[in-house]
């Protein structure tokens, strides 16, 4: 090919062209120069073929994220008022790539993002990392599942390379809480139980801000109030304009046993903004 007379982007270019002559339907996935960063994405240019994804691995700042993996530690929390690392600082680091993603419809992939286990502050860049990526429509993968356990969620550590098995902390839940960003998701387990379906959503915003939704829990089927099962009215709350949202809860459930078969059924939310009170009207 002359690898050695090309640039990175060329070289990948012609990989993918070579692979599509064989195969023009696998996804392709194409990268970015500088360890794949997502400030590159201004110099990127998108390639005439089907099927391609854009990658990029979100570790700005590195001097947060890698603090102390590569020398002697200097620790920095996040976030950090005085160095100007926020949400918004990560947002304005990732704009390259939406901008991109705009002007070409491009698929966007961050193939990694992570931060080492003893910074200070680490779950919460997690979370503004996957609610932007979730934000933009990204898909995303964390680095690193049984890697080494300096970015494992299942170890914590205080200080570099000083671990400790962990099967909860806060990164662990950042990260599960991060994987779940539907509401409510029909086939999977609450409290031990299979929930075969969610269904009938209703949402309203309180006199304070907060959002309130709810939706039935049918519990066997995703049938109505005349299919013979148990149907629950739950529901979540998020503070920050649905960026997080809470633990589901029970709203209402009726008696249900061998003798009384009861369910409660299609939610509708009225928020009253003089008194603050939030009523939920059901069948």
């Amino acid at each position: 090919w002359g690898a050695e007379n090309c640039d990175y982007w060329t070289l990948q270019k012609r990989a993918a062209e070579l692979v599509r002559t064989i195969d023009p339907v696998t996804p392709i996935i194409i990268e970015s120069i500088g360890w794949d960063s997502p400030t590159e994405f201004d110099i990127m240019h998108p390639l005439a073929l089907p099927d391609i994804i854009y990658q990029a691995h979100m570790y700005i700042p590195h001097e947060f994220t890698h603090q102390g993996v590569h020398g002697k530690l200097q620790p920095f929390a996040y976030p950090n008022a005085e160095k100007g690392w926020d949400r918004e600082f990560l947002r304005r680091n990732l704009q390259p790539v939406l901008d991109f993603q705009r002007r070409h419809d491009a698929k966007i992939y961050i193939g990694e993002f992570s931060a080492i286990a003893w910074a200070q502050g680490s779950e919460e860049y997690l979370k503004d990392c996957i609610s932007l990526f979730e934000e933009y429509g990204w898909d995303w993968s964390y680095h690193a599942f049984r890697e080494w356990n300096g970015w494992s969620v299942e170890h914590e550590a205080k200080e570099p390379n000083k671990f400790a098995p962990s099967s909860d902390n806060p990164r662990k839940r950042a990260l599960l809480h991060g994987l779940e960003p539907e509401l409510f998701r029909s086939g999977t387990f609450w409290k031990g139980e299979r929930i075969a379906s969610y269904r009938i959503p209703a949402i309203c915003r309180t006199k304070d801000g907060t959002l309130i939704a709810a939706c039935d829990q049918r519990c066997r089927q995703a049938g109505d109030l005349n299919s013979y099962q148990p149907i629950r009215i739950v529901y979540r709350r998020s503070v920050d304009n649905g960026v997080t949202w809470t633990e589901m809860r029970r709203m209402h459930e009726l008696e249900w046993n061998d003798r009384v078969q009861q369910s409660a059924s299609d939610p509708s939310l009225v928020a009253d903004r003089d008194t603050g009170a939030v009523f939920c009207f059901w069948r």
